[in-house]
């Protein structure tokens, strides 16, 4: 039997159901033991076991690049519809902007949008390059640190704190709402949006990723805000970012009289959830396989194009390493190519040699695979074979 490593946040237990355990390999890190185990007590999904905090912290502050290195830090249309969407939640519950605060505020796109309504703004995120890209585009500053080691000016209180896809990667939430709760002003609220552990027909085949180490339902969440001092203002908002992403959004405002005893399982749905995207997702590895040694035959080596999440998935869900000869990977991310994927070199795309019969270009990207074939099927004189996953030719 597995040894379990992390105790559920919510009810403190240790004991819980196994769902997958798996080995992947990560951009800049060896191979890790990756689990997703559910509580049987209160129902919370939790990566169990969890990466390391060593190696995660050195992904947030070195690898993980969340500046939009392909459009020179621009946000993608996603992004902008999602923070549309933010903001038009967050203004039926507060009509008078303030002082705003965003915990991984990243590329400073969010905050640049708040600050265009009116609040003042500031946050924290580990990535100095995150933060250069947010000084440069949108004149923002902000901290470059971990949130749990950050410490605001002497008496300053916060109206607003924005945890936007924020709290899946935070091996503590409970801890760090409770840092907010110190932090917020007396009628201080906060926004919260996290992946939603409902509809799962509608998750990508990287849904349980190596970044997230929690998965909340809208119970798993309430639990969390009201063991924290927080309760929902109004109602959740449950709708789908991209086709392939359901996310949740609330606005939560300080509440202590609620009892933290009031602990509400969402065991069953929860587990049903994963278990139906398990089961399709593995059948749908399965089918990768068998297209991927299909293509093989008309080739003798490939290049991976994207040395994210995907590919360590990939990596670990296929035959791949030992069906072909992988040459190195490639990826649009420059602050990746100073790293390897396990033992594979991380190269400029322009490396490629696209003149090349013999090679495969394998596409490892669901959300960007449509953005990534039509840059190399723009190449002159192009006559490597390009491999598509999840639109196979």
């Amino acid at each position: 039997m597995l040894k379990q490593r992390r105790k559920c946040f919510i009810c403190g237990n240790s004991h819980g159901e196994l769902l997958f355990n798996d080995y992947w390999k990560g951009s800049g890190c060896d191979q890790v033991e990756v689990g997703i185990r559910i509580c049987l007590d209160c129902g919370m999904v939790l990566q169990d076991p969890i990466v390391p905090d060593s190696i995660m912290s050195k992904w947030y502050s070195q690898i993980g690049n969340y500046a939009n290195p392909s459009r020179n830090g621009k946000p993608s249309i996603a992004k902008v519809a999602a923070v549309d969407h933010q903001i038009e939640h967050l203004k039926k519950y507060v009509s008078k902007p303030g002082n705003a605060f965003q915990v991984g505020c990243s590329d400073g796109y969010t905050l640049s949008r708040f600050k265009e309504e009116g609040w003042q703004v500031g946050g924290v995120d580990p990535s100095p390059i995150a933060a250069e890209v947010s000084n440069v585009l949108y004149g923002i500053k902000p901290t470059v640190g971990f949130f749990e080691n950050y410490t605001p000016k002497t008496g300053e209180k916060y109206d607003l704190i924005i945890l936007t896809h924020v709290l899946e990667h935070l091996y503590d939430p409970v801890l760090s709402l409770k840092k907010c709760l110190e932090l917020l002003a007396p009628e201080g609220e906060l926004l919260i949006e996290v992946p939603a552990l409902t509809h799962p027909e509608n998750w990508s085949i990287s849904f349980f990723t190596f970044e997230h180490v929690n998965y909340f339902s809208q119970i798993s969440m309430e639990n969390s805000l009201r063991k924290s001092g927080f309760s929902i203002q109004g109602e959740w908002n449950v709708h789908l970012e991209r086709k392939d992403y359901p996310v949740m959004t609330c606005i939560a405002k300080k509440d202590t009289t609620k009892k933290v005893s009031s602990i509400i399982s969402d065991y069953k749905k929860a587990k049903n959830s994963c278990e139906y995207f398990l089961k399709n997702v593995n059948a749908m590895w399965v089918n990768i396989d068998k297209h991927l040694s299909r293509e093989f035959k008309k080739i003798t080596h490939i290049v991976i194009w994207a040395a994210g999440i995907h590919t360590s998935q990939l990596l670990a869900n296929t035959s791949i390493e030992s069906n072909i000869v992988i040459d190195y990977l490639v990826d649009m991310d420059p602050q990746k190519r100073d790293f390897k994927l396990g033992e594979y070199d991380i190269r400029d795309p322009d490396s490629i040699n696209f003149n090349d019969p013999t090679l495969g270009i394998v596409i490892s990207s669901f959300e960007a695979e449509d953005e990534i074939y039509k840059t190399i099927i723009s190449k002159v004189n192009l006559k490597a074979n390009v491999i598509r996953l999840h639109k196979q030719e």
